[in-house]
């Protein structure tokens, strides 16, 4: 894992820290266990479930109505 061996910032539970660590191991569980890459999985999910109008973020992409 990228952040395994990193050191706490905090003791848990007293404090808060926002970061992306989370979504990063959920993002790996999930390549893990479908055999594909995470945009892959969340794409085919987004299909599925009806959000048609809903992709991964792409900073060169401009999307239209896109809240900021």
């Amino acid at each position: 894992m990228l952040f395994k061996d990193d050191v706490l910032m905090s003791e848990p539970g007293t404090k808060y820290l926002y970061t992306t660590f989370g979504w990063t191991l959920v993002s790996a569980v999930i390549e893990g266990v479908t055999q594909e890459d995470f945009l892959t999985s969340m794409r085919k999910l987004f299909r599925e479930i009806g959000m048609e109008n809903t992709e991964e973020e792409q900073y060169e992409k401009i999307i239209h109505k896109r809240a900021r």
